[in-house]
């Protein structure tokens, strides 16, 4: 998750103002909402940010919380024997398991076993 209170923070420091530091580089007013809706936006903004204000990215934005992986990709073998990655053996697990570990060599992906659908 996207937060920009670092932002605010910095700003407050500094003593500008929102719409200034709008004004000064230039963000339209949609981008303003976005950051106030800890929206995404694109990293050119961040960084023009950052050079406006001379502050480090960490100073506007923080991301929290844990990215979660989809579909790990397994290394050779059966997770039984040796080779496998045992992140990714956790990785499977942490989600729940029901899910066949494929070989990457074959062009399969990870995929509900038949008896959990």
């Amino acid at each position: 998750m996207i937060s920009y209170n670092p932002l605010w923070h910095t700003l407050l420091d500094k003593g500008i103002g929102k719409m200034e530091l709008a004004n000064l580089i230039g963000l339209s007013r949609a981008t303003m909402a976005k950051m106030g809706k800890d929206e995404a936006v694109a990293l050119s903004v961040i960084e023009r940010i950052c050079i406006a204000i001379d502050c480090q990215i960490e100073d506007v934005v923080k991301i929290s919380g844990q990215y979660k992986m989809s579909t790990p990709i397994p290394s050779k073998g059966s997770p039984n024997s040796e080779g496998w990655d045992p992140a990714l053996i956790r990785d499977n697990q942490r989600l729940g398991g029901g899910f066949e570990l494929c070989h990457v060599e074959d062009g399969l992906n990870r995929k509900k076993k038949a008896s959990d659908e």
